[in-house]
């Protein structure tokens, strides 16, 4: 029960948020394993396979997360991190875009997100929750955001808190936080 609870709040937290005042053309589609021709692309590795943005669900311990993952075609488990523990997700939804609008990401850091948000509208990558109290009942709504990590493009989960942002990727089975990251933003 508590699964179906966290997942209908996860659809309804799935909506844009940021400026909200522009309509945004990006939505998440059911991901079979083939890409849709109207998927994001969300970066291209050093040998130049298209790396796209997914959506999976994730639990470790007492915390659940529908988080942005890459997908890569022909993989199909990738990793997030929850809890400090970077953890196997197969991804469930694609991100898709119905407008020819290119893709607007956006330079930032962590304390300049919230800046970043005011003037433009993100695009929703998820919600993570978290039943511990060590975390006071505290969930979070995350953006898609992107890095460059020992050279090669990551894609990942932007958790803020206290008008801090950290863009969390997994890179092997290593666990980076980047401080310096790019954000997804509607391009209307």
């Amino acid at each position: 029960m508590a699964i179906r609870t966290a997942l209908l709040i996860v659809g309804i937290a799935t909506l844009a948020y940021g400026r909200s005042n522009k309509y945004t053309h990006y939505y998440w589609r059911d991901y079979t394993g083939e890409i849709p021709c109207d998927a994001v692309i969300g970066a291209f590795n050093d040998s130049g396979t298209t790396i796209y943005i997914g959506q999976g669900w994730a639990m470790y311990n007492e915390a659940f997360s529908l988080a942005p993952v890459p997908i890569v075609e022909g993989e199909r488990v990738q990793k997030t991190v929850i809890s400090g523990v970077p953890v196997d997700v197969v991804p469930l939804k694609i991100l898709c875009v119905t407008s020819p609008y290119p893709d607007k990401w956006i330079e930032t850091n962590t304390s300049g997100l919230v800046a970043v948000a005011e003037k433009n509208q993100l695009i929703p990558g998820g919600i993570e929750f978290h039943t511990d109290p060590a975390y006071n009942g505290y969930n979070f709504n995350l953006t898609i955001g992107r890095a460059q990590v020992g050279g090669k493009p990551k894609i990942g989960k932007i958790v803020s808190y206290f008008g801090m942002s950290v863009l969390y990727l997994v890179d092997g089975d290593r666990i980076v936080e980047a401080l310096n990251f790019e954000v997804l933003a509607a391009n209307n």
